[in-house]
């Protein structure tokens, strides 16, 4: 699988970084720039614990703008996303995972930890 980035987000990204590319459930607006930040962090962060092209990240969460930003990074990463109802039963799950041979798993329980992480790792595109 080649890199690819979707280019609309990232042309806007770059282009308009200052722009609200997102507002979250809780009214907080993402600009752009700052989703690009955190897409690139992700990104960073995902090849540090051993992802290559090809893998793929599957989570199970509520629709917000981490699960958009975990879902541009793995695209920006050349890794497939498959995103899972949170609804769904742990045995669904489960099968669904090993299915798609998902090699990292996110779901909420994993998310402040991963925050936590994230806070650590520096924009790789930052100047």
């Amino acid at each position: 699988m080649r890199n690819r980035e979707p280019y609309g987000f990232w042309e806007i990204s770059r282009s308009a970084p200052d722009a609200v590319a997102v507002v979250d459930v809780a009214g907080r607006e993402w600009s752009a720039g700052e989703m690009l930040s955190r897409c690139r962090q992700m990104a960073g962060w995902m090849k540090a614990r051993g992802l290559s092209p090809g893998d793929v990240v599957a989570a199970a969460l509520p629709d917000s703008a981490f699960l958009l930003q975990l879902a541009l990074a793995a695209l920006e990463s050349g890794l497939y996303f498959a995103p899972l109802d949170p609804a769904l039963t742990q045995a669904e799950m489960e099968f669904i995972r090993n299915d798609s041979g998902a090699v990292l798993f996110v779901d909420q329980r994993a998310v402040e930890g991963l925050l936590e992480e994230l806070e650590s790792i520096s924009d790789p595109g930052a100047s």
